[in-house]
């Protein structure tokens, strides 16, 4: 019986010793699993942090390249508007191109007809510095020849001429020249009173007056009471005596028509 008993617990440790072993190979085969588990998770979790990282930079790439474009939109716009203006800006030019060749051959005309107008109002005027007012003329006229006097140069000098000869209206002028006196020439003073009477006195003792008729187109003798209102407008010119009121020859004023 007792050996019986003694069996009975040898096998039942055995296989109790056996169990343990077969429990304690399934734990591990646990932990192995749960161990490999939690590698492939983490491995998992770091692609994802990459698949987040990667989706985080195509994002901000994305915004970027947004706001460029927005950006090149507001540039095109910006050209766009330029280049309208640029072409608006040639089409002007082209129109004034055009009207200054137009401009430039009714100038030339223009010129001539001014110069020659010009003239004839010397021609016809009082005979005071006559040659040289006539030479002026006669350079401008030259310059309408010459290619790189440019028109609005030569209109310029033509206009300066016009108002040379304006002032000379209104102004009080005297020199010294020759002039012929009863067949001999001597210097003389002339005086100039605007563009209404022209004179002259002799430098001699006897100081002889003359003063241009218009009508007749000659120098004529002027009485000797005019002598003394003469030399003082001649000092009045010079700006040796104060200006003040003087008896001079002038032609008689036409009647209307």
């Amino acid at each position: 019986m007792k050996r019986n008993k003694l069996l009975l617990l040898a096998g039942a440790a055995a296989l109790s010793l056996t169990a343990g072993h077969a429990h304690a190979d399934q734990l591990q085969d646990i932990l192995n699993a749960e161990q490999s588990s939690n590698r492939a998770l983490s491995q998992a979790q770091d692609q994802i942090d990459n698949l987040s990282n990667q989706t985080d930079d195509l994002v901000a790439d994305y915004r970027e390249v947004i706001a460029e474009i927005d950006t090149l939109r507001t540039y095109n716009s910006q050209i766009r508007a330029l280049v309208n203006q640029q072409e608006s800006d040639i089409a002007l030019l082209d129109r004034q191109i055009d009207n200054i060749t137009l401009v430039k051959r009714q100038i030339m005309p223009l010129i001539q007809d001014m110069l020659s107008s010009l003239r004839q109002a010397v021609e016809q005027d009082l005979p005071f510095r006559r040659e040289e007012r006539l030479g002026r003329i006669a350079a401008l006229e030259a310059l309408l020849t010459e290619p790189e006097v440019v028109e609005s140069e030569r209109y310029r000098l033509v206009l300066e001429r016009y108002e040379t000869e304006a002032d000379y209206g209104s102004t009080l002028e005297s020199w010294a020249g020759d002039v012929e006196v009863n067949g001999v020439v001597q210097t003389v003073n002339f005086l100039r009173v605007g563009r209404v009477s022209l004179m002259y006195q002799t430098q001699t003792e006897d100081q002889d007056s003359y003063w241009w008729d218009p009508e007749a187109g000659a120098w004529v003798p002027l009485d000797s009471s005019y002598n003394s209102a003469i030399q003082q407008a001649l000092q009045m010119s010079q700006q040796a005596v104060r200006v003040d009121l003087v008896q001079l020859p002038f032609p008689a004023a036409k009647e209307a028509n």
